[in-house]
């Protein structure tokens, strides 16, 4: 009788581990509740600071185990503290380690070695506390460092960032580019449930649908394990010459099979002249001298000559001379 406690809190920790167990490197971002602060503890006396609010990301990697417990490195930490008016305060790097088990309780440590504004690395420590059935979120509060008097301590909860497999990216136009005449619309769209749809709205308004499945051998390259993602890519052709000179958005909506949307969104500047199509231009072309051109890290000069496209309704580069 005095042996089966002991033996079923193994059992039950055991469970715990095995089902909320991480196998594979997980990005985790902190949550409300997580906190910085530094100041004096008593004895001492010395101004105490009110906690600061902790935002940020780190990489939870699976180290190994031992018979007691499940141990996992922290990498790549990047966070952010402010204080109570937004204010940032500091910016703190780092690494670590968490380790989840135990015999007769479920125990959880967390050590941290971190640097503060780009200062040297402090050890921060909890040391082994109960707690770790929210796993795989992690809580864990006073990890801290610090002498008798003075102490900094950091109040972690944290939960692995939710993996958003429908992806996309609109490659131009850019927030903020200034454009004119015709210009191409393009970017790519990724779900493992498959892209259904694009549309194009400008102004809010619908436009049309951008064809899909143009060769995108860049993004196959960063997320190979997509299907298909070499046929990634949208496109169309917009006469921006269509709008009014100013300030216009542009919105790519992108549909996957579950017909759960993307928005790509920009500002754009338009700048035209005064009707929607340019028919001639006098002169046709210019020579513009004595340009420096940057390239590869070498800056040389050349004259470049512009001419007129009807087609593009805009500039193209028909010479290029080196001085």
């Amino acid at each position: 009788m005095r042996t089966w406690r002991p033996l079923l809190l193994s059992v039950v920790i055991g469970l715990i581990l095995t089902n909320g167990m991480a196998t594979a490197d997980v990005l985790y971002t902190l949550t409300p509740g997580s906190t910085f602060q530094e100041g004096c503890v008593s004895p001492c006396m010395c101004p105490v600071r009110l906690p600061e609010v902790l935002t940020g990301t780190f990489l939870l990697v699976p180290a190994g185990s031992d018979p007691l417990f499940t141990n996992y490195n922290l990498d790549e930490i990047s966070w952010t503290t402010f204080d109570s008016n937004g204010g940032m305060v500091h910016k703190i790097t780092g690494q670590g380690t968490y380790k989840l088990g135990g015999e007769v309780a479920l125990m959880q440590q967390l050590t941290l070695d971190l640097s503060i504004d780009g200062g040297s690395s402090q050890h921060f420590d909890s040391g082994q506390v109960a707690g770790g059935s929210e796993f795989p979120a992690i809580s864990i509060s006073s990890v801290s460092h610090g002498t008798i008097c003075y102490k900094l301590s950091i109040d972690i909860k944290a939960s692995p960032q939710q993996n958003d497999s429908f992806i996309a990216s609109l490659d131009n136009p850019t927030n903020g580019q200034k454009v004119s005449g015709i210009l191409p619309i393009y970017g790519w769209a990724l779900d493992p449930k498959e892209i259904t749809k694009i549309e194009l709205f400008i102004d809010d308004q619908f436009i049309g649908d951008i064809p899909y499945g143009g060769l995108r051998t860049d993004v196959k390259s960063v997320y190979p394990n997509y299907p298909d993602p070499e046929h990634s890519g949208f496109a169309m052709i917009w006469n921006y010459s269509t709008l009014t000179s100013g300030d216009h958005s542009v919105k790519v909506r992108v549909y996957n099979q579950d017909d759960q949307t993307k928005d790509l969104d920009a500002l754009v500047t338009v700048n035209k002249f005064q009707g929607d199509l340019v028919q001639q231009m006098i002169p046709i072309g210019r020579l513009l001298r004595d340009n420096s051109v940057t390239a590869d890290g070498v800056t040389k000069k050349y004259d470049i000559g512009v001419k007129w496209s009807n087609v593009l309704q805009g500039f193209e580069i028909i010479k290029i001379l080196p001085k």
